[in-house]
């Protein structure tokens, strides 16, 4: 199997890292051939007579990794009740399994892994995961393997993954031509108060009530900015995808967690060979989800976490023939109000970002971000603007009109003129002062964004917090 040169640093890179833990993350983004890394990784293993496991949530990612094993000449065992003709004889070097399947069955006492790989590993920190890599095959080398190396509510990955590695990033991809340019289109200045965040994310149905107004924005938007192209349209609700449904008309079919198995293969089979246009789709195809075609993603829904936002997006930024870009209609602004564009610098940390929380007491409050003008706090309310509570309250609220393209300068140079403007902030409880107050002040000086001191502190402390 023939890896392009970062791949092969990523080789070279992990390796490094297992010299010093059993337990290392490696990040790359969507589209950046994860898969394809850890093909390689496990063919290492077995060349020098170890067996490996690959563990996947999901039959459609059993069915990925089976196909690249395949494709290098590995026949693995699959343990996984949601793989059509899965077999395990007890004799395979590679085994591919579900974690739900294999949880609940033991592996024969002659049949133990050497090296164990977690793909979407940013769904580790799960009961089921942590049952899995921290007791069963605690003992082996385990390798996790993501976009985003963080759960969906923020919190880091530190408790399963002793060492992170990282990749290149979006904006090195696209520029190397491995991802195609994403184009933003989003709201000039959406409102969000009144929808609740709950476990990390905008509570359901406020959301798809919030949302609900938008459908013909969503359909209209799309045929004046990409008609023609395969779409993906990320809905907030089983209700707000049946509506969607209803404006789209033919040519659009939806997925939810609902549509049988048999049904929901044929239709991304059906979206995949253009037999279709677009696939409207309620959480189901955020993540181990691939198909190039795929050139135009609606974010109709929003979101409050950073993993679903770019797993979303990246379903999108694959190449393929004929595909020069992708349009990203972000109809809740995601991008304007939360994580600005997909290819900007982004500092992950096995700590995460921290959980939002609605504590009363302001010393046991999360650094926040304050949704009204960015700014980054400890306490009830913004020290900058003086909004308060900001995630306790959360609705949108979608005025009329067209959305805009979305540029980097535009982001960059608010977040400058946010930057300058915001008051050095005090310490953190886990920070030292005095480096905080140097790190503010550089902040403050060269008009960085209002996190780049959390992370450079971090940095600076060795990761730790």
């Amino acid at each position: 199997m023939s890896l392009r040169p970062y791949q092969q640093q990523a080789i070279t890179d992990i390796r490094a890292a297992f010299t010093s833990s059993r337990s290392v993350l490696y990040c790359l983004p969507t589209g950046g051939g994860k898969t394809h890394i850890f093909v390689e990784v496990a063919e290492r293993v077995i060349k020098r007579g170890g067996r490996v496991l690959v563990l996947e949530h999901r039959g459609e990612l059993v069915a990925q990794a089976v196909r690249r094993l395949r494709g290098v000449g590995i026949n693995p065992g699959v343990i996984s009740a949601s793989y059509r003709g899965a077999s395990f004889t007890g004799f395979e070097q590679v085994v591919v399994a579900t974690v739900q399947t294999l949880a609940k069955r033991t592996l024969p006492s002659h049949w133990r892994p050497d090296f164990v790989i977690a793909d979407e590993c940013h769904l580790a920190c799960a009961a089921t995961w942590r049952q899995l890599l921290q007791q069963r095959f605690a003992r082996c080398w385990r390798l996790g393997v993501t976009a985003t190396p963080e759960r969906l509510d923020g919190q880091g990955l530190g408790g399963v993954f002793r060492t992170m590695v990282l990749g290149p990033t979006i904006g090195e991809l696209t520029e190397a031509g491995h991802l195609v340019p994403a184009l933003v289109y989003a709201p000039p200045a959406p409102d969000l108060s009144g929808v609740a965040i709950r476990g990390g994310e905008f509570a359901v149905r406020a959301a798809a009530a919030a949302m609900t107004g938008l459908v013909g924005d969503v359909v209209q938007h799309y045929h004046r900015l990409g008609a023609g192209r395969q779409a993906l349209i990320f809905a907030a609700s089983i209700d707000h995808a049946s509506k969607l449904q209803a404006s789209f008309g033919a040519g659009f079919a939806t997925v939810t967690g609902k549509t049988p198995r048999a049904e929901r293969s044929q239709t991304l089979a059906d979206l995949a060979s253009g037999a279709i246009t677009g696939v409207i789709n309620v959480g189901v195809l955020v993540e181990g989800f691939d198909c190039p075609a795929v050139s135009y993603i609606a974010l109709a829904r929003p979101t409050a976490s950073t993993t679903v936002y770019l797993q979303s997006i990246g379903r999108g930024l694959r190449p393929a023939p004929g595909k020069v870009d992708c349009i990203i209609a972000d109809h809740a602004g995601n991008a304007s109000e939360r994580f600005g564009l997909p290819d900007q610098d982004r500092q992950w940390s096995l700590t995460g970002r921290g959980k939002r929380t609605r504590g009363v007491d302001p010393d046991a409050l999360a650094i926040t971000t304050c949704p009204a003008c960015l700014a980054l706090y400890n306490g009830n309310a913004c020290p900058r603007c003086g909004h308060s509570r900001p995630v306790q309250q959360r609705r949108l609220r979608q005025a009329g009109g067209l959305l805009r393209p979305l540029t980097k300068a535009e982001l960059q140079q608010r977040q400058r003129q946010q930057s300058h403007a915001m008051p050095e902030r005090p310490a953190p409880y886990w920070a030292p002062p005095a480096l905080w107050a140097r790190l503010e002040a550089k902040r403050k000086r060269e008009g960085y964004q209002p996190g780049w001191t959390i992370g450079a502190c971090r940095a600076r402390m060795g990761g730790r917090r």
